[in-house]
């Protein structure tokens, strides 16, 4: 354990190599900071230097703004998308690590069943972040959700000992999917919220995704109450986050990142045409 959780302590480093948001310090009216950071970047990557003066007089016409984990409950739009969310992460995780734990129930050989769920996840990723700028993040997350829900319960189903490789591939089919939608979740959590609570909204959501880890082997062991239970719940709570999606969030794939909240809730919403 100490060797695995010992170098995260080199996170700490990040603190001074790692410059702070620019679109945060403009939002917070730190411009002087923000020069500080943009001629750092400018040295090395051997740029002329920006100037951001112009940035002072948008911070100051912009009412000051001191957002908390409560401003992703309101206003309503915001409300519906961050339940939206916290919800898909909460089943990606206990869905995802859920299938993990399950693994042992799949074959009858438990390394070829690790192997299986772990291997499955290469593909899931690059074929996931090759899909993202091209089918856009609602749809792709909404498929992956879909195919990990339905996969799941047809495999929950599936009882018949000559019908095994079939559960195994079904279940893979549910891994392939978790495995997207959490490729998936980090970025289009990001481009859903405005600046001022973007890494509120991310840190809520990844709060409720470590719920669902915490459940997903508690769930993989209601395997003793009836075989197919845990891959039903898996399979019922991602199928529900992915139609939750598809219905309720908006796409960003090609918006502007939103810089305060009104941007934030017209994302999707059709700009009307200026004639002339």
């Amino acid at each position: 354990a100490l060797v695995l959780s010992a170098p995260n302590l080199l996170a700490i480093l990040f603190w001074w190599l790692i410059p702070e948001s620019p679109r945060w310090l403009i939002s917070q009216g730190k411009v002087e900071q923000l020069q500080q950071d943009v001629t750092k970047i400018a040295k090395v990557n051997k740029k002329p230097v920006p100037i951001v003066e112009m940035y002072r007089d948008k911070s100051n016409e912009e009412e000051e703004v001191n957002a908390s984990v409560l401003d992703l409950l309101r206003p309503r739009q915001i409300l519906v998308r961050s339940l939206v969310m916290f919800f898909n992460w909460f089943v990606t995780n206990m869905c995802f690590y859920g299938l993990t734990s399950s693994a042992s129930v799949l074959l009858d050989d438990i390394y070829i069943n690790y192997t299986l769920v772990i291997l499955v996840e290469i593909p899931a990723h690059f074929i996931c972040v090759f899909l993202l700028s091209r089918w856009g993040r609602r749809p792709l997350l909404g498929a992956c959700q879909l195919l990990a829900g339905i996969s799941c319960i047809v495999a929950g189903l599936i009882s018949a000992d000559s019908l095994s490789y079939l559960k195994v591939i079904m279940a893979l089919l549910g891994k392939f999917g978790a495995t997207g939608s959490f490729a998936i979740v980090f970025v289009y959590t990001a481009e859903l919220f405005p600046t001022e609570i973007r890494s509120t909204a991310v840190g809520a959501s990844s709060t409720c995704a470590r719920l669902g880890g915490i459940l997903a082997p508690q769930v993989a062991a209601l395997s003793i109450v009836w075989k197919p239970f845990p891959l039903l719940i898996l399979g019922g709570g991602a199928a529900i986050g992915g139609i939750l999606v598809l219905f309720f969030l908006p796409e960003t794939l090609g918006a502007k990142l939103p810089e305060n909240m009104q941007e934030a809730i017209d994302l999707g919403k059709k700009v009307p045409k200026q004639e002339g």
